[in-house]
């Protein structure tokens, strides 16, 4: 398991894990900062998030808006890219839970402890892996997704406790040894991207009227 895992993060890259989603031009507003470093606290916010990515999945009125001002992605794209990204980085924390003596002495980089402080990336400097990438893929499949994904972050929610006390490290190949804390707001933060940009699609497209869960997830 370890070998598999660390492989995995050790092939992808920093414009891999960091995905932007092909944004084009200035945001219409800043992605959304996740303001608390507590993994309880990110935990409830990425449950959140995945709440309003159902909201996005499964409304046709959000699905299918697109506007290439903000990003070649549709709104759909975006949420089931969030899903997609969220599975992968769940290796990273599971790793840490698989082998307990990892890197525990290890610290992130500075452009890790960056994004993980202030809580938000910019936009436009990446693109996503093929992995992770929602083309070819359908809005039944992404809903199927989700529904799992939810579960097992919902497991590992219950895990809380322990995930803070484990020492062990996964490597992010930009951001150095991270946490399982770390992981977890990662995956917080990376989802408050993108759906910041959902909401700046709908903006743009005159579309204002956002659903409670996806206006409050940030």
């Amino acid at each position: 398991m370890r070998g598999k895992v660390i492989v995995l993060f050790a092939c992808v890259s920093f414009l891999s894990i960091v995905s932007i989603a092909n944004a084009a031009g200035a945001p219409a507003t800043s992605p959304a900062k996740v303001d608390a470093w507590d993994i309880k606290a990110d935990f409830a916010k990425l449950n959140q998030q995945f709440d309003a990515v159902a909201e996005v999945l499964n409304s046709e009125k959000y699905f299918n808006v697109k506007n290439e001002k903000v990003s070649k992605w549709s709104c759909g794209d975006q949420a089931g890219h969030i899903v997609l990204a969220a599975q992968m980085m769940r290796g990273g924390l599971q790793a840490n839970i698989d082998n307990p003596e990892l890197n525990v002495d290890g610290q992130p980089n500075e452009q890790g402890k960056a994004v993980m402080a202030g809580g938000d990336f910019p936009r436009g400097v990446a693109q996503a892996p093929e992995a992770i990438r929602p083309e070819g893929k359908t809005r039944d499949e992404f809903i199927k997704l989700l529904a799992s994904e939810k579960k097992a972050w919902n497991d590992l929610e219950k895990m809380s406790d322990k995930l803070v006390a484990l020492k062990s490290r996964s490597p992010h190949p930009a951001f150095g040894p991270l946490s399982c804390s770390d992981w977890v707001r990662f995956v917080a933060i990376h989802s408050a991207h993108h759906l910041a940009l959902v909401r700046d699609i709908l903006k743009e497209s005159a579309n204002t009227e956002f659903g409670k869960n996806l206006a409050e997830a940030k």
